[in-house]
C-alpha cells in the first residue's frame, strides 16, 4: 500500500512539473529523468529503472572481461584491465564494438579463463579463431550475468590451452 502512494504522489509531482516542459529555454527540465525533453510517465519508469539497476546508479559503459574468475561470481564491474597480470575488466565505452582482440599474459596454467562480453540488441560477440571469421567451437558457452544493467554472455576456455598468455579474441557474428 505504501509503494502504491509513494507512486501516485510521484506522478503527481512529474504532472505539475510537465507545465515547464515546453518552456522552449533549453534548460534541463526538472523531472525530466530520462533526458527527452518531456516530463510525463516515461520518466516514471525512467526512476522505476534507476531503483532496479544498482540504488540509481547505472553506468552507460559497456565493459568486456577476460581472467581467471568466474564473473557469474562477481556482484559489481570493479578494477581495472591490467593485460600483462591476467586481465580484469575493461571499458568499451558507451557502444560495443565490431571486434575485441586483446593479448593477456599472467594466467595460472592449471585455471580455466573466463571471458564476458555485453549482450545488445542488435550486437553479438562471439569468440572466433585466429582468423577472425570463423567461431572457435573450444571455447564454452557459460551463464550469463547482469551487472550495471547489462547483460554479459560468459564464455570459459578450458584450461587446455595449458598457457600463461593467449590471445582472446571476440567478433560480432
Amino acid at each position: 500500500m505504501k509503494t502504491k502512494k509513494f507512486f501516485m504522489l510521484l506522478a503527481a509531482v512529474l504532472l505539475s512539473v510537465s507545465a515547464f516542459a515546453q518552456s522552449g529555454n533549453n534548460e534541463p527540465l526538472k523531472g525530466d529523468v530520462n533526458g527527452d525533453g518531456v516530463v510525463d510517465y516515461a520518466d516514471i519508469d525512467a526512476v522505476i529503472e534507476i531503483m532496479k539497476n544498482a540504488g540509481g546508479y547505472v553506468d552507460s559503459n559497456y565493459y568486456w572481461y577476460v581472467g581467471q574468475t568466474d564473473p557469474s561470481t562477481m556482484t559489481e564491474i570493479s578494477g581495472s584491465a591490467d593485460y600483462e597480470n591476467g586481465g580484469g575488466w575493461a571499458s568499451l565505452g558507451d557502444s560495443v564494438p565490431e571486434t575485441i582482440r586483446q593479448q593477456v599474459k599472467g594466467f595460472d596454467k592449471t585455471k580455466d579463463i573466463f571471458a564476458a562480453v555485453p549482450i545488445t540488441s542488435g550486437t553479438t560477440l562471439k569468440p572466433v579463431a585466429s582468423d577472425m571469421s570463423s567461431i572457435d567451437t573450444s571455447v564454452k558457452i557459460g551463464s550469463t550475468k547482469i551487472l550495471n544493467g547489462v547483460e554479459y554472455q560468459i564464455y570459459i576456455y578450458r584450461n587446455t590451452l595449458n598457457v600463461s598468455r593467449t590471445t582472446i579474441m571476440f567478433a560480432k557474428k
